[in-house]
């Protein structure tokens, strides 16, 4: 596992929809009227099975919030980006006879370029 932080987010997320997907099934069984008892297992087990899911979620979140992990990750996505950005800087700079107009074309044409991928336009 190369990233704990983002695995445990990516887990709490998929948690998340999951106990979405059984509260679907849940609010299906509100339209039963009257029930056999393989009916009723039923209920029960998909009952069961939304508790379960109800509770491994809240459990996750609890943890994600307690260890401020979604902070931890967009702290150490941030410092990847700024570490990035100063190594196209320094790349930039580092061209032989690259005029101070030329340099600032380039890292103003690479802000536009970033700015446009994430939609920060």
């Amino acid at each position: 596992m190369a990233d704990p932080v983002a695995e445990q987010l990516r887990l709490a997320s998929e948690s998340v929809a999951f106990k979405d997907l059984m509260a679907q099934r849940v609010a299906e069984l509100t339209h039963l009227s009257s029930v056999d008892r393989t009916g009723a297992e039923t209920v029960s087990a998909v009952l069961s099975v939304y508790q379960a899911s109800l509770k491994d979620a809240a459990q996750l979140l609890t943890q994600i919030n307690r260890l401020d992990l979604a902070e931890r990750k967009f702290i150490a996505d941030n410092l990847q980006l700024v570490t990035l950005a100063e190594a196209i800087r320094r790349a930039v700079w580092s061209v032989p006879d690259l005029t101070f107009e030329q340099g600032e074309a380039i890292l103003d044409a690479i802000s536009r370029e970033f700015a446009r991928l994430t939609g920060d336009v």
